[in-house]
């Protein structure tokens, strides 16, 4: 039973936690105000006559859980009923009592009340509007009954039992230090068990211009999960991304292309271009220069405004994901020459200068409304040229609080914030990244904590996180992270104790250990880099030592003893448990991967290699059983969404690469100098494989690369990376290009964090954090391209090495969305002699340039990799 379980509940708000009080005021009445005692309930719950839904849900909600904490049966009737009881909502009663009290802004309006007079027997709970009584409500439950929410669905919801109640003199008064707060998948019922809260979510908006070309936002997390509403996250569709995020081909639909062409990038007005794909990851942004587009602006702006009235509804003019600006001459004219910023070219005074125009003739329209962009990629930076944008322009910057182990990052990331305070005149929201769907604990709740006091100290105003949610790998940080939301200074320890201690009881210490191993385990001293670990498991792997594996098993097999008999225990520690498991089955899988590549005698790789099959049919068939099982028992109708959503849609376990990589290293280890062992090896696997094994064969198969390219003219320019005498012009000798570089290759070309350099027939990179070798060729679907090269790396992970193609289409965009037949061998590991690598492809529909390309990540300064002999060929049909 629940240490909290069946003891009287006689509450004093002085002793209670406080969250951010704007005003308390507490005593103790003769006799106080008895909610309930010994399974009767001594009061009601009363609505107003005319109750909204929200109300009449939150009363609901009251009942319900007062119901369960005290075994009693509530009556909710309305305040024409009774004089005395719990008031919920916009009751008379609150009026007369000036209840709730006027927001600061229109923008604070998440504030709610508790009031109590105990000698009249009445207690008042309403908030300043309908999702801030529900907030009141939930409080309420919180402070005086202590229920908790830890995770969404029943199995981590606690209601302690009550013998009674008693509620002495109290008023509370809160508002949110932030403004908006918001987890985006964690509060989408498509992937979390909870029930849905029947009121809120992203409203329905109106999104279509004045010709008729309507774009639905609606539906997209249309609904929102209860666990988010009684965490106080806001829930209302405030920081959508419908206000805030890529909409520039929203706004620049494909009706404008056929007449005009110039609103979009130069590229696109070559003869024959087809109009560009819309959607969030466009890869183009408008002719910002262009007068139509500032019209065309204008135009949706106003249309959005009368059509959708909410002061919270905001006009968005996020750019496009993936990049793609226009290179015409007027606007690269309007570029200041800053270079770039953690990969990403600087755009930021350039596209500021579109803003501050629509801006401008917006404030006069539309004085009480705003503007809002997305401050990602190539906006990062502050402008140079700009001191302030109009006062109704709002900035929602991107960061990655995860990376703030590196006080190096964090610093920049801090001085670019304070500096955006300025040019939006304190308008400035945070989009955090929790989580990239990573199949690992992204862990770090005390960092996290240092950084929303970080964000509440300097006024930043609200937050949203990108979270891609797997509830197995979030531990207590989404409940510990929305607490901070709220009211910054809570112990961020004593609520990741309240989460082990009351979730797991005895079994709360090796549970404790298991998620402080985690964070342990990210907090190893790295450089910060941008989207760290994003669908890369690989990464993730790495960051794990087999003594790390071992010891969370060890947790496991602890709390399950400490735990006995009590099922609702056990089961909780199952669900920790089974998520984790996927992701150690996989680094165990990397590890057997790193033995069989370092393996030096024959006998050795193949063993190596057989077992890597064995492992990864074991693997596949635990995804197999834990994809169909139910991950919040007895809470959902189905599976739930989120690691099915993770895996299948976002392909975030797609390490098939890896293992490709690694088994063609392995075939042509073999294939030479024992051809043998080669056949038996290729024997084993073609006898057990399964379908899903069918690239897996072909990289084994694929030493026969070398046979076809005895037959195959090598289509390399300049293969032995010869430089001239400096006065030759290059274009004859060769055309490589190295990744940033805007020229021919030259002995050492600027790179991210590193450089590059020949000789003698070898091609270098030294200390990027990711560099590319690329030479370029025409292809047409359909042909087979078979490459190879040697490369030496003589350093540790995660440095790594790669040989790897990319597509692009006609009009020189990227082709990210193909089927084709083939591998590349990235991820390449330690080589301390020369190592011989290929790829094999089948060209996709829609290509029309192939990029050849080797390359290294994640090197430090000092580091190089070496490449050399490179080969590309087409293969003839026969």
């Amino acid at each position: 039973m629940n240490k909290l379980s069946m003891r009287p509940c006689v509450l004093l708000c002085t002793f209670l936690l406080p969250t951010v009080l704007t005003a308390t005021r507490c005593s103790a009445g003769p006799t106080g105000m008895t909610v309930f005692d010994n399974g009767r309930a001594g009061v009601s719950i009363v609505l107003p006559v005319a109750a909204t839904d929200a109300e009449k849900d939150a009363a609901g909600e009251l009942k319900r859980f007062l119901d369960r904490a005290s075994g009693a049966s509530f009556r909710i009737v309305t305040e024409d009923q009774a004089d005395t009881g719990l008031f919920v909502g916009r009751t008379k009663l609150a009026r007369d009592w000036r209840l709730p009290p006027t927001p600061p802004t229109p923008q604070q309006d998440e504030g709610f009340t508790i009031e109590v007079r105990s000698d009249k027997k009445q207690a008042v709970i309403v908030g300043t509007i309908d999702m801030a009584t529900k907030f009141a409500v939930y409080n309420f439950l919180d402070r005086f009954v202590g229920v908790r929410w830890f995770l969404p669905g029943r199995l981590f919801e606690v209601v302690p039992k009550h013998e009674r109640l008693t509620l002495v003199d109290c008023r509370m008064e809160e508002l949110p230090v932030l403004s908006g707060r918001k987890m985006g998948s964690a509060i989408g019922t498509q992937r979390s068990a909870d029930e849905a809260d029947p009121q809120f979510g992203t409203p329905f908006v109106d999104y279509s211009d004045r010709k008729g070309v309507r774009i639905d936002t609606s539906r997209r997390d249309s609904i929102a999960a209860r666990w988010g509403v009684r965490n106080l996250q806001s829930v209302d569709g405030r920081l959508s991304d419908t206000f805030h995020g890529h909409h520039m081909a929203r706004i620049f639909t494909p009706y404008y292309f056929q007449d005009h062409k110039q609103y979009y990038p130069k590229r696109y007005r070559i003869e024959g271009a087809g109009a560009p794909h819309g959607g969030s990851a466009a890869g183009w942004q408008p002719c910002t220069s262009d007068p139509g587009v500032l019209q065309v602006a204008l135009d949706w702006g106003r249309d959005f405004y009368k059509n959708n009235p909410q002061h919270w509804a905001w006009f968005s003019l996020g750019i496009n994901d993936g990049g793609g600006w226009c290179n015409c001459d007027p606007c690269r004219a309007l570029d200041e020459p800053r270079g770039s910023y953690r990969g990403f070219a600087i755009r930021t005074d350039r596209y500021l200068k579109f803003v501050a125009q629509v801006a401008s003739v917006m404030l006069e329209e539309f004085p009480d409304r705003k503007i809002c962009l997305l401050l990602y990629s190539t906006l990062f930076v502050p402008p140079a040229t700009m001191d302030k944008l109009p006062p109704n322009v709002v900035g929602v910057i991107t960061r990655d609080s995860f990376q703030y182990h590196d006080p190096e990052y964090l610093a920049e990331d801090l001085a670019h914030d304070k500096r955006w305070l300025e040019v939006l005149n304190g308008n400035l929201y945070r989009y955090d990244y929790f989580g990239f769907g990573s199949l690992t604990p992204r862990y770090y709740p005390h960092r996290l904590a240092e950084d929303i006091r970080r964000m509440r100290d300097i006024g930043v105003q609200g937050v949203l996180a990108e979270d891609i949610t797997v509830w197995p790998m979030v531990g207590p940080s989404y409940y510990v992270a929305s607490k901070l939301w709220w009211n910054p200074d809570r112990d961020v320890d004593k609520l990741i104790n309240e989460f082990h201690a009351t979730l797991f009881g005895p079994a709360a210490a090796p549970m404790a250990r298991y998620w402080d191993r985690h964070e342990k385990v990210w907090l190893e001293k790295r450089p910060g880099k941008w989207f760290e670990g994003l669908a890369d498991m690989v990464y993730e792997a790495r960051m794990y030592s087999t003594e790390d594996l071992d010891y969370l098993d060890r947790q496991f097999v602890e709390a399950y003893g400490l735990a006995g008999s009590d099922m609702l225990i056990r089961e909780r520690i199952r669900f920790f448990e089974g998520g984790w498991k996927l992701a150690e089955h996989y680094i165990r899988e990397y590890h057997l991967l790193e033995q069989m590549q370092a393996a030096k005698a024959p006998e050795s790789t193949a063993d190596a290699a057989r077992q890597l099959l064995e492992v990864i049919h074991a693997r596949r068939a635990y995804w197999v059983k834990y994809r169909q099982s139910p991950r919040f028992p007895g809470q959902e109708r189905g599976p739930c969404e989120d690691y099915r959503y993770v895996i299948e849609q976002l392909g975030r376990l797609e390490v098939g690469r890896s293992e490709q990589s690694a088994l063609s290293l392995v075939a042509l280890r073999l294939a030479s100098p024992s051809p043998e062992m080669y056949k038996a090896l290729l024997a084993h696997y073609r006898a057990r494989a399964s379908a899903a094994d069918a690239p897996l064969i072909r990289a084994l198969d694929g030493a026969g690369v070398f046979e076809l390219s005895r037959a195959t003219p090598n289509l390399i320019r300049n293969p032995t990376f010869e430089l001239g005498d400096g006065n030759q012009h290059l274009a004859d000798a060769g055309h490589w290009v190295t990744r940033g570089a805007a020229q021919q290759w030259k002995q050492y070309v600027s790179a991210a964090g590193g450089s590059f350099s020949s000789d003698n027939g070898v091609a270098r990179i030294h200390g990027t954090d990711a560099g590319m070798w690329i030479q370029t060729f025409p292809v047409k679907p359909g042909e087979q391209i078979i490459g190879t090269v040697e490369y030496r790396l003589r350093v540790d992970p995660p440095a790594c090495a790669g040989l790897s193609v990319s597509w692009k289409d006609h009009t020189g965009s990227w082709l990210s969305n193909y089927q084709t037949v083939g591998f590349d061998a990235k991820d390449l590991p330690r080589a301390d002699d020369w190592q011989k690598v290929l790829f094999r492809h089948v060209v996709p529909d829609g290509a029309a340039t192939i990029l050849f390309q080797f390359g290294a990540w994640r090197m430090k300064p000092g580091q190089v990799v070496e490449y050399r002999k490179p080969y590309f060929g087409k293969i003839a049909k026969p």
